[in-house]
């Protein structure tokens, strides 16, 4: 649903800015956002398109190579990631909430050299048990997400991010 900028809205409703576009999603009755057509079949691909910009490449593979052992990556998105990961993985654990992206994320890991599994949720309740991940990597999705490391991460795990803050 899009409203113009100017018009006013109620409290519960998430507020999403692309580029020039305002785009408002509705409160869902269990406590998520409901945005239909343009949730499940635009925003997977302006996301991809997006973080598809070679001048993060670097970035990401900087990151993303340091990784080891058991990974969860938060926000998988597409699966951009999934070919920077090095033989010091073991396994990589993609969590995303977005159907779209996470199908997209599956097509990217047939050509990994890890063995990758997808998570279907968010990260304010990530269905991993506490202390059983070695590496946690999130790219450009900490301004989205609540602190998860705390809980999953092994006390001698790494927590590495790629980000990019914009200010207020």
């Amino acid at each position: 649903m899009s409203h113009s900028a100017a018009e006013p809205r109620h409290a519960n409703g998430l507020l999403l800015g692309i580029g020039a576009a305002v785009v408002y999603a509705d409160a869902a009755p269990d406590g998520g956002y409901n945005m239909g057509l343009y949730n499940d079949h635009v925003l997977p691909h302006v996301i991809n398109l997006s973080m598809s910009n070679r001048e993060l490449r670097p970035y990401r593979q900087r990151v993303i190579s340091r990784a080891e052992g058991r990974v969860l990556e938060i926000g998988i998105g597409s699966g951009m990631n999934l070919p920077f990961y090095g033989p010091h993985v073991q396994e990589v654990l993609g969590l995303e909430p977005a159907a779209r992206l996470l199908a997209m994320a599956r097509r990217a890991a047939s050509e990994s050299r890890q063995a990758v599994k997808f998570i279907a949720g968010s990260a304010e309740a990530i269905p991993i048990e506490d202390q059983r991940i070695d590496t946690v990597v999130t790219t450009w999705t900490l301004c989205s997400i609540p602190n998860v490391y705390a809980r999953t991460g092994r006390r001698s795990g790494l927590s590495m991010f790629a980000n990019r803050i914009f200010p207020r």
